[in-house]
């Protein structure tokens, strides 16, 4: 299977789902304002029944047919929220069937991310490895060179010390035999 074969059912499987995501929000919104619409239906009536029980005559008839128009209304708003109730039923189970498959397809996109990311790492890894090793060698060669370098150094100091040296003794051997010998001034006599 390729990539594109895996996303795609995915990104079908999740549209589905945001679909009835926003499906089922409207219908709790429309659930919520029908439930505070009978509410307030309910607090109506009853508050007619009171004021019917402390009425007379025709103002109880006028207070029946509101209790009636205020009926009719009330059942129409409990059938609403029955259907929307059943609607909100079946569109929760709609998406719980989808979940499994949903789920499946993320481990498999997750798992797929994964490998990934760690071959992408182990990449960069090696990567930084190659550029230890190459450092590494360039130190050695550095250190090689600086060695070479102290070696010359010091033999040329050496070197230069026992010229000096040399020097020394040769001007020291010609002063000694200036004054010591055959034709010093001490055996001139």
């Amino acid at each position: 299977m390729s990539v594109l074969e895996l996303a795609r059912p995915a990104a079908d499987i999740e549209q589905k789902i945001r679909t009835i995501d926003t499906r089922l929000d409207s219908l709790r919104r429309r659930r919520t304002q029908a439930e505070a619409e009978l509410n307030r239906l309910v607090r109506e009536e009853n508050k007619l029944i009171r004021n019917f029980a402390n009425s007379e005559g025709r103002e109880k008839q006028d207070i029946r047919a509101r209790l009636s128009g205020l009926a009719t209304d009330r059942t129409s708003q409990e059938l609403e929220m029955q259907g929307l109730s059943v609607a909100i039923a079946e569109a929760e189970q709609e998406r719980n069937e989808l979940l499994p498959e949903y789920e499946r397809e993320w481990k498999l996109r997750s798992a797929q991310e994964r490998q990934r990311r760690l071959a992408e790492l182990r990449r960069a890894h090696e990567a930084n490895l190659a550029k230890v090793r190459e450092a590494d060698r360039m130190l050695q060669e550095a250190r090689a060179a600086a060695d070479r370098s102290f070696f010359d150094w010091t033999t040329f100091k050496d070197q230069q010390l026992i010229e000096e040296q040399l020097a020394a003794q040769e001007a020291h051997k010609a002063e000694w035999q200036k004054k010591s010998g055959p034709f010093s001034p001490q055996n001139r006599r």
